[in-house]
Order: structure tokens, then C-alpha cells, then sequence
């Protein structure tokens, strides 16, 4: 009902988060299209930030071959101009924000994420999938620089005053999502919880 004009966008994490899309991803593709939605209108979009693109195996291995091979799956460049798209207003930082294409002229905005503790973040998972996940080479660079990372806040498990999360949210927010599930594993890296809706409620919850 709150789809806009425009493709169903799903946001997924690379290789390096363990998240288990295998035993989620399916029922989620699975229930778009029994409320209408072609298979050809929605993309798999990997919030890579400054990692690699993903190669045929990991997509296999990531989201199983039905998924893999028939879905289109596109990998975030932050260095590709011609996908980024300049958005309306500045980040916590006063920022000018880039984000990536399909992202932001998607009809539907899905993020999917690994919610646990970080070493810089606070705790991972929610607008992360958006910066550092979707955002330009620049916006990385200054989320990862010393100027973030210095700051006494920027630690395990602390949101409070901590300046990767101030700026990833107000990012985030520029551009919401309509939808986010957040993923929180037990020490066997098995599913404990799945915890969905508002972007920034729901990731809160999960955290």
C-alpha cells in the first residue's frame, strides 16, 4: 500500500556479515510476489561500501541458487558517479550526502542487517546498510576517518554522542527506508531474533 512508482529494493550485506539470508530471504521474495509483485521489478541491492563486488559463488553460498540466479542481484560502487545520486540536505556532520541509484528511486526501500555489538559503531545492523553501505567514496572515507574514529564515543557498544551512528542515522534519514529487518544471532550464529518495521524503532529494538 505504501509503494511508491518504481522497483521493490532490498538491501542486503556482503560476504563479510554473517547474516542468514538463506533461511529468511525466500519467504520474504516469496511474499512480495503473492501480493503482486513481479519478479522482475524487485533487486537484490549488496550495501557493499567500499568492498569488493561479489562474486557468482558468494551470492550462491549468500541467498541459494534459485535466489542467485534468478533474481537481479547489483553490487553498491561508491566510486561510480553515474550511480550515486546527490540528495536533498546535509548529514549530522553537514555533509553533502551521495547515495546509491536504484536506492533512492526505488518505490519500495527494504534494509536487512546483522544487529550486534561494534568496535567504532556502537552496534551494527539498521542505518549502517545505508552509510557506509549505499553512500559515495567520500562519505566512507569521512565515516571511517580519524576525525569519527577518534572520538571517545566511537566504541563497542555505545550510541549515545557517538559520531558514526549520529551520521549514519541523519543519512539514513534522508532517504528512509519503508521497511527494515534486523537480524540478531546467538553465539551458534543461528537466528535468536528477527525484529522488523521503522527503521530507526525497530533497530533500536534490536539493540
Amino acid at each position: 500500500k505504501k509503494r511508491r512508482n518504481g522497483p521493490v529494493v532490498i538491501v542486503v550485506s556482503d560476504i563479510t556479515r554473517p547474516v542468514p539470508y538463506k533461511l529468511f530471504l525466500p519467504q520474504l521474495l516469496d511474499y512480495l510476489i503473492s501480493e503482486g509483485v513481479r519478479k522482475e521489478e524487485i533487486t537484490i541491492l549488496v550495501a557493499t561500501g567500499m568492498h569488493r563486488a561479489s562474486t557468482m559463488d558468494e551470492k550462491l553460498f549468500m541467498f541459494g541458487e534459485d535466489i542467485a540466479i534468478n533474481y537481479r542481484i547489483i553490487d553498491h560502487d561508491a566510486e561510480n558517479e553515474a550511480g550515486l545520486v546527490s540528495i536533498k540536505g546535509t548529514s549530522w556532520s553537514g555533509s553533502e550526502v551521495k547515495l546509491n541509484r536504484y536506492y533512492t528511486e526505488a518505490g519500495f526501500r527494504i534494509l536487512t542487517g546483522l544487529v550486534e555489538p561494534h568496535f567504532m559503531a556502537g552496534f551494527s545492523g539498521g542505518r549502517k546498510a545505508v552509510c557506509p553501505g549505499l553512500v559515495s567514496l567520500d562519505t566512507i572515507r569521512m565515516f571511517h576517518g580519524y576525525g569519527f574514529l577518534s572520538h571517545p564515543n566511537a566504541s563497542n557498544g555505545i550510541l549515545e554522542d557517538n559520531p558514526l551512528h549520529l551520521e549514519a542515522c541523519s543519512i539514513a534519514g534522508l532517504c528512509p527506508s519503508d521497511f527494515s529487518i534486523n537480524i540478531v544471532l546467538d553465539q551458534n550464529k543461528q537466528i535468536n531474533s528477527i525484529i522488523s518495521g521503522e527503521q530507526f524503532k525497530s533497530h533500536e529494538e534490536a539493540v
